[in-house]
């Protein structure tokens, strides 16, 4: 399978490209692992197989280590209520 990373909305400006195998111990999926990207920014990625390409897909990356980040908004969700005691799945 061959992947592609881009650095724009249009797929034009290719930026990383590889090949990875979608082996069994991974549950038949991609795992690819790539460094040196620009901090806080956007790219589009894709795969191709034989004649078949995906759809574009987008990820970002982290921000820079040293930067502090804005806002930070989490959720807590559970089945259970604790004080009314136990409940099992």
């Amino acid at each position: 399978m061959h992947w592609q990373v881009y650095g724009d909305e249009r797929a034009r400006r290719l930026v990383r490209s590889g090949v990875a195998v979608a082996a069994p111990e991974w549950g038949h999926s991609v795992h690819v692992e790539l460094d040196g990207l620009s901090s806080d920014r956007d790219y589009r990625y894709r795969f191709r197989v034989g004649p078949y390409v995906s759809a574009l897909g987008r990820a970002g990356t982290a921000p820079h280590p040293l930067v502090y980040g804005g806002a930070l908004a989490m959720a807590f969700v559970s089945c259970a209520q604790y004080e009314h005691g136990y409940f099992t799945s």
